[in-house]
């Protein structure tokens, strides 16, 4: 058979008599195979009679098998239907998934002669790299009788998850737009979804859901896992998951991000990881027209990180600390500014146009800084009690230039009079003291010989307003402790929520949280109480004097 031998019979078959032997299996072929018969071993004289011999070939029925696949952005599964000849007790089959992004098995069933789908159990079957053999005699018990049907189908994940279990209810199908829904079945703490393996694996993935409010950030690692964490999330809910066209590559250690805005110009929250702080981040936005200039931009220290030509991708390049990224291209960097809408978008506005670009130069650090202001603040005091340029500074100006006669120190007399009723006019006066120090200050801000911190401007502004309302309140004698401390209040809530944005939502969720409730509670029912028996105390009392007459 194909060029192999096989000994039907050695010896004399009487008439009549048959020999029968079986052609080993592996002998066939795929597609045709030629079969030769020798009779004789060449010993016969050549004047013996012609052998001749009857021979009838047949062969069994092979196996029948057949394969269904299909596949989705996150799963791929195969249906496998094996018709089996012969009764077998070592039936196997072996499911190699086409995907090298398969990273564990779901699920692998079986059913015999459609008779319902029964689970196999881990120890009976075997996932290795992207195939899993699934053992169907182990599975079964026993042997698998002949002309029985073996139906297997597995589920092959591109993603894990951690600390509870999910399912797909809403696939999306390859090369589409990533728009799948997930349902959580079992979870715990620190419960996580890993979408790194998956085809977009390395663009940054974010969640959405109609049910509850997500609140999901990313946490994507050196080795390519992207691990998505939904900590509001309970048993029974569903959410979505989609990603952006921008791609984050933790260099080193780890980094998360918290997808603010995924539009066109994505706004993300990026933090340290877990594994701390310091590692370098390379940021691809692939939403790109070639040849054009985009930015990464900062928009809490209001600066442009990095900026790139894209080439399909836009390259940039930072580290982990805590920010708030917005890609842009570089023509819609100048035209968008932070909404100015409303009086809280109006005051930082012109909060920050008056003295918000303020910041320190090189060199010059906090301590040189007051040192310079108690200086300045010095020099004003005896600048207004010595006045150098009023009283007897006149009369000096006056003296030299009768000594040294007319033309150009008579004209050095005349203008030393006129700034001496100048400086007189203004040091004189609190109010005109107070503006030429702020102008002077400003003046000194725009021409870089005064740099203070950024974020300065608005707390410069803020901290006025206690000092403005307390002299408002003065200068009309309806001076109001409530009123002042009620102007106050507001004025530190609004500087920190503008220097540091998402503070005061931050305080609040920490004050509402189960451990703090409870002695916030106690702590508002005291100050009530002791507000009320303030107030009863000062209630007038009234002396009833009776007169006997």
């Amino acid at each position: 058979m194909n060029g192999q031998t096989t000994t039907i019979h050695s010896g004399t078959l009487a008439d009549g008599e048959t020999a029968t032997a079986t052609i080993p299996k592996d002998q066939l072929q795929q597609g045709t195979n030629t079969l030769n018969v020798s009779l004789g071993d060449g010993s016969l004289s050549a004047d013996a009679p012609e052998m001749r011999a009857d021979i009838e070939a047949s062969h069994e029925a092979s196996d029948k098998i057949s394969v269904g696949y299909s596949a989705t952005t996150f799963e791929e599964s195969y249906n496998v239907s094996h018709t089996y000849a012969a009764e077998t007790s070592d039936a196997q089959v072996t499911i190699p998934f086409e995907s090298s992004r398969v990273v564990g098995v779901k699920n692998v069933e079986y059913q015999i002669g459609g008779g319902g789908w029964e689970r196999v159990g881990a120890d009976n079957y075997r996932f290795d790299g992207t195939t899993v053999d699934v053992y169907v005699s182990d599975a079964v018990g026993g042997t698998v009788p002949a002309g029985s049907t073996v139906d297997v189908r597995a589920t092959g994940r591109k993603m894990s998850v951690g600390n509870g279990a999910v399912t797909i209810t809403d696939p999306t199908a390859p090369h589409e737009e990533l728009d799948t829904q997930l349902r959580i079945d079992e979870r715990s703490e620190d419960f996580h979804v890993n979408v790194g393996p998956t085809d977009d694996g390395d663009r940054v993935h974010y969640s959405y859901s109609d049910i509850f409010p997500t609140e999901d950030y990313v946490v994507i690692d050196s080795s390519g896992a992207q691990k998505m964490y939904l900590p509001n999330s309970k048993t029974g809910d569903t959410f979505r998951v989609k990603h952006l066209e921008t791609r984050v590559i933790a260099q080193q250690g780890d980094v998360r991000i918290d997808v603010v805005e995924p539009g066109q110009n994505p706004e993300l929250d990026v933090s340290p990881g877990p594994g701390g702080d310091g590692d370098p981040v390379t940021i691809e936005y692939y939403n790109t027209e070639s040849g054009v200039e985009y930015l990464l931009n900062s928009l809490k220290r209001s600066i442009v990180v990095d900026s790139d030509v894209a080439q399909s991708p836009a390259i940039f390049e930072d580290d982990d600390s805590e920010d708030t990224w917005q890609i842009l291209r570089d023509s819609e960097a100048s035209v968008r500014e932070e909404d100015s809408d409303g009086p809280i978008g109006q005051f930082r506005e012109r909060a920050g146009a008056a003295v918000g670009s303020v910041s320190t130069p090189s060199g010059v650090g906090g301590g040189q800084l007051l040192l310079l202001g108690l200086l300045g603040l010095g020099g004003v005091v005896v600048f207004r009690r010595v006045e150098p340029f009023g009283g007897r500074g006149i009369e000096v100006g006056k003296r030299i230039a009768q000594k040294t006669g007319s033309g150009a120190f008579s004209g050095l007399q005349g203008l030393l009079s006129y700034m001496s009723r100048v400086v007189n006019l203004v040091v004189s006066n609190r109010r005109a003291s107070i503006a030429t120090g702020v102008l002077a200050a400003i003046i000194a801000a725009r021409a870089g010989l005064l740099r203070l911190p950024e974020g300065a401007g608005i707390l410069i502004v803020v901290s006025g307003v206690p000092i403005a309302s307390y002299l408002v309140l003065r200068r009309s004698d309806a001076v109001s402790q409530r009123v002042w401390l009620a102007s106050t209040l507001v004025a530190v809530v609004l500087g920190l929520e503008f220097v540091a944005p998402g503070t005061i939502q931050t305080a609040i969720e920490q004050l509402t949280s189960e451990q703090v409730a409870p002695l916030l509670i106690l702590v508002v029912a005291g100050g009530v109480y002791l507000w009320y028996r303030a107030r009863q105390s000062d209630r007038p009392v009234f002396n009833v004097v009776t007169r006997r007459e």
